[in-house]
């Protein structure tokens, strides 16, 4: 971003209306057909979009991208959710589910996702330059009482806004 919030803002936009469609972003969007590109219209899960609502959501203390954040969690719980973790999907229209979780997703995805509820931990991965310390805490914090894994668990705040304890 390097301070081009006003940039930012008009790239994130349509990205995240594609996310509002399609509950996920093909790793290829043909802008003037409307729809994924053929080769390329699974999603793995990128960390991009998330990234992006939490360097805005930092940069602006907008909710609007708490807000769509939110959405994110809501989206990738409903459709990408599976018995083992969260399954890329291999088409955005159809929601065909891929066999396969790319790493980036608990690493970087879900890190960014946690980032953007968590305002303490946020500031010291600003410190920090990355989302390291929320890769810490997903993984002290990624269970339920029966001991299984899940975003749900960690986000307990962000279906209905952000969690207890954020200050956006």
């Amino acid at each position: 971003m390097a301070g081009r919030v006003t940039e930012a803002r008009a790239v994130f936009r349509p990205l995240a209306a594609v996310w509002r469609v399609h509950g996920a972003l093909p790793e290829a969007w043909d802008v003037l057909a409307g729809r994924a590109v053929g080769f390329a219209k699974d999603s793995p899960l990128r960390p991009e979009l998330a990234e992006s609502a939490y360097a805005l959501a930092v940069a602006t203390g907008d909710g609007v991208y708490a807000a769509h954040a939110a959405s994110m969690l809501d989206a990738i719980e409903d459709r990408h959710r599976v018995k083992c973790g969260y399954a890329a999907l291999a088409d955005v229209a159809e929601s065909h589910l891929d066999d396969r979780m790319d790493s980036f997703f608990l690493s970087e995805t879900a890190s960014y996702l946690f980032l953007t509820f968590d305002s303490q931990l946020r500031r010291r991965a600003v410190d920090a330059s990355g989302p390291d310390e929320a890769r810490q805490a997903l993984m002290l914090a990624g269970r339920d009482r029966t001991g299984r894994g899940s975003l749900g668990s960690l986000f307990s705040g962000a279906r209905g806004g952000p969690a207890a304890g954020s200050a956006l």
